[in-house]
């Protein structure tokens, strides 16, 4: 008897991760439902004196109530099994850290985070990546540009005015906030959500979600990845907004320092957007093809490039403050693009490429390393 529901409970979780990777979430929780259903019953229904079988169908029962979004349920089946009953210790391990998701589930539904369709998942690979672990060094840059991509997509959405200096704006933040989540391990993981309101607007003068956010942010890096020029102008039409996602798109792209490849996936997509360092190229020469449009506003500048070592970048002000070699530049046009990509370099030599403007100030473009 206990058989038969523990295949059916097998076909069921089969057809819910099926759905699952096709983005069908609604018909992917009712199918593991089905399926955390039969496993328990599987699981009441075992008579045979099998420690390691009757351990594997709690783990298993709990787990499916746990996909079925049936935190109480998959909670005190865990519980019931680790207190009651003569549990192997790799399956008491996995409980342990079952129930320490769960924990985690409830702290983020209610920040209004859980809904996976609304987070995109960075994974840094290879390299000096371990199981779980990365210099912090090596995470910054891309952590910082992760944030700045998912940011840049809110504003866009909500036909914000392209921000040139500093950080978004609280209201831009009180209507959709980024948040970064832990995620599990696997090389080195992190999860960037978008937060939607605590309340629905009453009349809203744009229909965003937190899952349409994501989708675009998903869109935008893979186009700006690997069709810059073709592609992404129909996704992203304003210049100035492309020459910011451009910039995000580079920093993002790994240069061989501390990993080797970076996989990011959305609940949406079928297979991982995967950036390597043969794209940095490709990026690079399409923001120096937009020119000058998306840097000044009628106003004549110079084109100057500027190289060698890097040596300090103030984060927190609206421009940053570099030495290079003996001289000091400050460079205006601070924002996250520009922090993602400048603190990637520190103490590495560089080529700054920059734009004097007529009162001689200098404004960000680009940074390389340099040949």
């Amino acid at each position: 008897m206990w058989l038969e529901h523990h295949r059916l409970s097998e076909d069921r979780a089969s057809r819910a991760d099926i759905a699952s990777q096709r983005g069908e979430f609604e018909t992917a929780v009712a199918l593991y439902a089905e399926a955390a259903t039969a496993e328990t019953r599987a699981l009441d229904a075992f008579d045979r004196d099998d420690d390691l079988l009757r351990s594997m169908l709690a783990l298993g029962a709990a787990s499916l109530h746990y996909k079925a979004r049936s935190l109480d349920t998959a909670s005190r089946l865990a519980h019931r099994y680790l207190g009651g009953v003569n549990v192997l210790p790799h399956y008491a391990g996995q409980m342990e850290h079952l129930l320490d998701s769960i924990r985690l589930e409830r702290d983020w539904q209610e920040a209004r985070l859980a809904d996976p369709r609304t987070r995109l998942r960075f994974s840094l690979r290879g390299g000096e990546t371990l199981h779980g672990a990365v210099p912090a060094d090596v995470l910054e840059a891309p952590r910082r540009a992760a944030v700045a991509l998912v940011t840049r997509t809110i504003e866009l959405a909500l036909s914000v005015a392209h921000r040139t200096a500093g950080r978004a704006s609280p209201d831009t933040l009180h209507r959709f906030r980024p948040w970064v989540l832990q995620a599990p391990a696997g090389s080195y993981q992190f999860d960037v959500a978008v937060q939607p309101p605590a309340q629905p607007e009453l009349m809203p003068a744009h229909q965003v979600s937190a899952e349409a956010v994501v989708q675009s942010a998903a869109e935008i890096l893979a186009a700006g990845s690997q069709s810059p020029d073709a592609v992404l102008p129909e996704i992203v039409p304003d210049i100035k907004y492309r020459s910011s996602f451009l910039k995000t798109v580079k920093a993002l792209i790994p240069d061989d320092h501390g990993f080797r490849w970076l996989e990011v996936r959305t609940s949406s997509r079928d297979a991982p957007i995967v950036l390597r360092s043969v794209s940095r190229e490709i990026v690079a020469d399409a923001i120096k093809r937009l020119g000058t449009g998306a840097d000044q506003d009628n106003e004549s500048r110079e084109d100057v490039e500027i190289t060698g070592i890097l040596r300090n970048v103030h984060l927190d002000s609206e421009w940053i403050e570099v030495r290079v070699d003996a001289t000091k530049h400050r460079i205006a046009d601070f924002n996250e693009e520009l922090a993602a990509q400048a603190g990637k370099f520190l103490n590495r030599r560089i080529t700054l490429s920059v734009q004097r403007d007529q009162a001689g100030k200098l404004h960000f473009r680009d940074i390389n390393e340099a040949d």
